[in-house]
């Protein structure tokens, strides 16, 4: 089975930023980027530790702040 996700969660580890606003330009022009951001993929495992993982699942959690606070 070829594995798609992976090199998507990478691109988004690594380029977190240039990806939301190319994919979500309305979402990244609300973000403070002045302010770090925050991946959180540990944290969403816990909360959702009896989900089970794979294709279609959300695993990827991002905090960041917004600039109206």
């Amino acid at each position: 089975m070829t594995n798609y996700d992976g090199p998507w969660k990478e691109a988004l580890d690594n380029f977190f930023p240039a990806a939301m606003e190319l994919l979500y330009a309305e979402v990244h022009a609300d973000i403070d980027w002045q302010r770090s951001f925050e991946f959180l993929d540990t944290e969403l495992r816990k909360i959702v530790a009896a989900a089970q993982w794979g294709s279609g699942i959300v695993d990827k959690l991002v905090k960041v702040w917004l600039k109206n606070g």
